[in-house]
């Protein structure tokens, strides 16, 4: 199943926008391409399930990187938190590893506080990773974004990853940029 790069909201014209690449589930793999595709981002987020150290270490080098961790990660990347909220451009951003579009209808029910949570924070954007699955859905006047699965390559598992483009109007897009399955 090829995923095909899309755009979630047109993004203004005519002013720089901050570029922010997405990255979840590397799993301890890191895909030479991620470096060339984040090359000119202002910042990357890694959406956890990072797998080993040595990946943050690489991304950083291409952009300040901010991490959150997943539900797979070793005893050195523990101490990164499961939850980061961020304002970038005046547009204010949660990071979670795990929240799963197939729990949104179950969510809203048995989570209502979490999402009133996220409206009194005035989150705009939930950015997420965890189930493999890049997509993008709005729910309660919440974007929820994931970039899908960036770890080794598998010819049953496509493979994603993602850069939100900001600018200072608020404006934003989000495009997601499919990985390669050479096995």
């Amino acid at each position: 199943m090829a995923i095909k790069a899309f755009t979630f909201q047109v993004q203004a014209k005519g002013s720089r926008n901050l570029r922010v690449g997405i990255i979840s589930d590397t799993h301890g793999y890191l895909d030479p391409t991620i470096l060339i595709l984040f090359r000119g981002c202002d910042r990357i987020l890694h959406l956890g399930d990072i797998g080993v150290p040595d990946i943050l270490m690489e991304l950083k080098k291409v952009a300040p990187i901010t991490a959150i961790r997943g539900n797979h990660e070793p005893a050195g990347l523990i101490h990164l938190p499961m939850l980061r909220f961020l304002k970038l451009e005046g547009v204010k951003i949660a990071l979670s590893h795990g929240l799963s579009s197939m729990d949104r209808d179950v969510a809203r029910a048995m989570f209502s506080q979490y999402f009133e949570g996220l409206k009194a924070k005035q989150i705009k954007i939930v950015l997420f990773g965890h189930t493999h699955h890049a997509e993008a859905y709005e729910q309660d006047g919440i974007v929820f974004l994931n970039p899908g699965y960036a770890g080794a390559p598998s010819p049953a598992q496509p493979r994603s990853v993602a850069i939100l483009h900001l600018n200072k109007s608020g404006e934003w897009a989000f495009e997601l940029m499919p990985l390669q399955n050479f096995c």
